[in-house]
């Protein structure tokens, strides 16, 4: 096999390895007014109603990669000045649905760290602090980031999300749009990964030529 060919197919192979699996998928309407996060003097904030992984129309385990796709927007007030424009989203592990009461900064109890933690917004009443460590961003306005690929933690069973907000009272979803598609993931490679794999497809190939070449000239000894 030619050293180009190799190559390709191996490049190919790590791409379908890493892509998510196409087929199935389920859509949960989300509401911006509704949040897991701690809240300050903002009487019309909703709680955030957990998402079941057990109830999807797959099976997901620990270990598993969800990939969760913000769908649509919303509107950070009832006024003109807002466009209906966001997408900032986060999005929080559990082993329970227990959600506490608005005013506990840790309100999910049973809340697991999965992904990169994101700093959350403090409340725009009083300044207080919203951050807990477990939560991470799944999108975010003014950037190219609508989607992540996450592995469900051991003891995952309920995922919450939410709208990614410093008051959520006077949130809104004006079209009715703003959804998250979860659908199986898929790991994508480390860049170091990738490397090194490439980098071996190379040596392989080297060798391969090396072997040929010096049994060509062996041949011409004999």
């Amino acid at each position: 096999m030619k050293l180009t060919n190799l190559f390709f197919r191996t490049l190919a192979f790590l791409t379908a390895a890493s892509a998510p699996v196409l087929g199935m998928a389920d859509v949960v309407s989300l509401d911006p007014r509704a949040t897991f996060l701690r809240t300050n003097d903002d009487p019309g904030a909703l709680d955030t109603v957990p998402i079941n992984l057990s109830g999807l129309s797959f099976a997901v385990s620990p270990g598993d990669f969800l990939h969760l796709q913000v769908l649509g927007d919303w509107r950070a007030g009832q006024n003109q000045d807002f466009a209906d424009t966001d997408k900032n989203t986060i999005g929080l592990f559990s082993s329970s649905n227990i959600l506490l009461a608005s005013s506990s900064v840790n309100r999910v109890p049973g809340a697991i760290d999965a992904g990169t933690h994101l700093v959350t917004f403090p409340t725009f009443f009083g300044g207080i602090p919203t951050d807990i460590e477990q939560d991470f961003l799944i999108a975010a306005t003014g950037n190219t980031l609508t989607s992540i690929d996450i592995r469900v933690p051991v003891g995952g069973k309920f995922l919450f999300v939410a709208a990614h907000d410093s008051f959520y009272g006077d949130n809104n979803d004006p079209d009715g749009d703003y959804m998250l598609q979860i659908a199986p993931g898929a790991p994508i490679p480390e860049p170091t990964v990738l490397a090194l794999l490439l980098v071996g497809v190379l040596g392989i190939g080297v060798l391969a030529a090396y072997r040929k070449h010096t049994a060509e000239a062996y041949a011409l000894l004999d």
